[in-house]
């Protein structure tokens, strides 16, 4: 015969029981639709940075308690001077490593429109004369092709990168003259049709080692040995703009950038002679 369990005694209290603690439970991780995978930051790039700042930062310490402590107005002026010029190096430093961080994640759009070549050509004259002349250099820019009257590109990518490959090669070179190129490509052949700026200097090349080297962050030096971005900057905007940057060092003399960009002739286009403006040669079919 079954005898039923006695429940509690009236009034007595029921005994109570934490509930169990729940364990977390974490699902397999996987992207959503049309979401893509991406590395992450290369820590030896960022490790880099942090080297290159801490030079120049340490340096202007040293000449800021000269400035401060000297007694002689010249030793203090060319104290000034030189943290001046590290102020500026850290300054275009921090603003290449952030355009190289948009690069690396794929923040960088081209928005390609027409130009006039003439008038994009004036402006490239003269905003990279007055990169040239701030390193000590004289820039002379000339055509070395017809050239057609508009082109279809990017034209703010395009200086930034024009910009970025000056700024690498002022600094290497020796002060004086910088020759600049400027030619079209019509595209009849493995490539479309581009823009070709070649940057000729006095002085300022690369050794055989360090030629494969020059498109990796943080491998290029300029003429202080501190490192530079702009050769690495270029060469992702180049191809971002369906072109490419190249590199020709024959000896510690000389050396020659070639960056090279997309640009087909705008609709309507004609031929111009660069030395003979008024001529028209005709429509670039």
């Amino acid at each position: 015969m079954n005898s039923p369990i006695p429940g509690p005694a009236a009034g007595a209290a029921v005994p109570h029981y934490p509930p169990a603690p729940r364990r977390p439970r974490v699902g397999r991780l996987v992207p959503l639709p049309g979401v893509v995978l991406r590395s992450d930051p290369e820590r030896l790039t960022v490790q880099h940075f942090l080297q290159a700042i801490a030079v120049p930062v340490a340096a202007m310490q040293t000449l800021l308690e000269v400035a401060v402590e000297t007694k002689d107005t010249a030793c203090s002026a060319m104290a000034l001077g030189a943290m001046a010029s590290h102020r500026d190096y850290l300054a275009e430093l921090a603003a290449d490593f952030a355009l190289l961080g948009e690069l690396e994640q794929d923040r960088v759009q081209v928005v390609a429109g027409d130009h006039d070549l003439a008038a994009l050509g004036a402006d490239i004259a003269e905003r990279l004369g007055a990169v040239a002349l701030r390193h000590g250099s004289e820039l002379r820019a000339e055509p070395r092709s017809f050239l057609p009257s508009s082109v279809t590109c990017d034209r703010g990518l395009a200086l930034r990168a024009l910009d970025a490959v000056l700024r690498v090669a002022a600094t290497r070179c020796y002060p004086g003259r910088i020759d600049l190129g400027v030619s079209f490509h019509d595209g009849r052949g493995a490539h479309g049709p581009r823009l070709c700026f070649d940057l000729v200097t006095n002085g300022g090349g690369f050794g055989d080692v360090e030629l494969g080297y020059v498109f990796r962050p943080f491998a290029v030096v300029d003429a202080a040995g501190r490192p530079q971005l702009g050769l690495s900057i270029a060469q992702r905007l180049g191809e971002l703009l369906g072109g490419e940057l190249r590199v020709l060092s024959p000896g510690p003399a000389t050396c020659h950038y070639r960056l090279a960009v997309a640009a087909p002739a705008a609709a309507g286009a004609h031929w111009r002679d660069p030395l003979a403006p008024a001529l028209d040669l005709g429509p670039v079919l």
